[in-house]
């Protein structure tokens, strides 16, 4: 049982909460500002986007065990309208995502100026 609901968050979080769209967006700022595609799966910076992902995954689903059942998880995959989806948009579950990201940004910027990265010109 317990197996199923962790599959039903994962489903989830990979093709919705924190899908290609989601990282797309979170390492904006950095694409936008530095010499550096960081959606390249090639990039020199793939472990940093993993830690940043496996972290927000890890909380995520925590958050998404606490708060729904397997039933709920269920329906929200079968059905995009599902009044479940309203439940997981709230203060709590957009903190832990700005927490997240403001610590990924943080590290990354670290990284990027040790590597000696150089931003883009104006």
């Amino acid at each position: 049982m317990e197996n199923k609901k962790n599959m039903f968050i994962y489903q989830i979080l990979e093709n919705t909460l924190i899908g290609d769209d989601f990282l797309k967006a979170a390492l904006s700022p950095f694409s936008t500002e530095f010499e550096i595609d960081f959606l390249d799966n090639n990039n020199a910076y793939t472990t940093e986007i993993s830690i940043y992902k496996n972290n927000l995954r890890t909380r995520l689903s925590a958050y998404l065990d606490n708060i729904l059942h397997e039933d709920e998880l269920a329906h929200m995959i079968e059905d995009d309208n599902s009044t479940c989806w309203h439940r997981i948009n709230n203060e709590e579950y957009l903190n832990i995502i700005r927490e997240e990201t403001r610590k990924f940004g943080t590290d990354l910027q670290q990284k990027l100026n040790k590597d000696g990265v150089r931003k883009k010109a104006n």
